[in-house]
């Protein structure tokens, strides 16, 4: 069974509407939440087979750096990354994750959940 995964600190105002989001999407699919780097990668290291789709949120540089320690760890998953500013810096740090998709904290989600209904259709109808 596939599994969406979300990565999004206390911290990060955009979480709760992007759990919206996904719900919104997806209501019948596992989705669980990882509030911290080090749980995260504790899920991948130990339960990759199940996840098909990660939404990564990023409140700051911080937990950007964070993600791209632990890179190695979303081979087999695609990627949603939202970033928190729109800074070359940082969009190019963003882009070293290989994410599917790059989207903007400050932005609607909107696109995030087109993106994401699209990936989910194709989990079902490769």
């Amino acid at each position: 069974m596939s599994e969406i995964i979300i990565f999004s600190t206390k911290k990060n105002r955009t979480g709760k509407s992007i759990k919206q989001v996904v719900n919104s999407v997806t209501s019948e699919r596992p989705k669980k939440v990882y509030t911290s780097i080090s749980k995260l990668a504790h899920r991948l290291q130990n339960h990759m087979d199940h996840i098909t789709i990660g939404i990564f949120l990023t409140s700051d540089q911080d937990e950007l750096s964070g993600l791209t320690s632990i890179q190695h760890l979303f081979r087999s998953i695609r990627v949603i990354l939202v970033v928190p500013d729109r800074d070359h810096h940082t969009i190019s740090k963003g882009f070293s994750l290989k994410p599917r998709y790059l989207s903007y904290a400050d932005g609607d989600l909107s696109d995030v959940a087109a993106i994401m209904g699209k990936m989910v259709g194709r989990l079902f109808f490769p």
